[in-house]
C-alpha cells in the first residue's frame, strides 16, 4: 500500500502548511501562537536566526512568518526586507506595537460579556 492510497483524494493532507512566529517574548509568541494555531499549523522561535534555520530546513512548507519583538542584532525593517528578498514565496506579517494584541482581547472579552 502506498501513502497516497491512505487518504482520500482531494482531503489536503499532504498540502498543509506552517506559520511561524517570531517574538522575543515568550508572552506575545504564546498570544499569537493561540490566534494563528486556528487556521494553521504553528511553530515559534525566539529569534530571526532560528527562523531563518526553519526556512532552510522546512522550505515550502512554511507559508507565512509573523514578526513580533524581534531584538537583536537585526531591526524588524531589515529582517523583513532579507526574507522578502531571500524567501520570496513566504507571506510576511510585521506586528510593530504587540500592546494592540492585549487590547484587542480585552475589547473581544468585554464584547462577549
Amino acid at each position: 500500500m502506498t501513502n497516497s492510497s491512505r487518504w482520500p483524494r482531494g482531503t489536503g493532507q499532504w498540502n498543509s502548511t506552517k506559520a511561524v512566529i517570531v517574538s522575543s517574548d515568550h508572552r506575545v509568541r504564546d498570544r499569537l501562537a493561540r490566534i494563528w494555531s486556528e487556521q494553521f499549523d504553528v511553530d515559534v522561535v525566539p529569534t530571526p536566526l532560528e527562523l531563518i534555520h526553519r526556512l532552510e530546513t522546512e522550505g515550502l512548507r512554511i507559508s507565512t512568518v509573523v514578526l513580533a519583538d524581534v531584538v537583536g542584532s537585526v531591526d524588524a525593517r531589515g529582517l523583513f526586507e532579507f526574507l522578502d528578498a531571500c524567501y520570496p514565496w513566504v507571506r510576511l506579517i510585521a506586528i510593530e506595537d504587540t500592546t494592540q494584541l492585549d487590547q484587542d482581547r480585552e475589547m473581544q472579552s468585554q464584547a462577549a460579556c
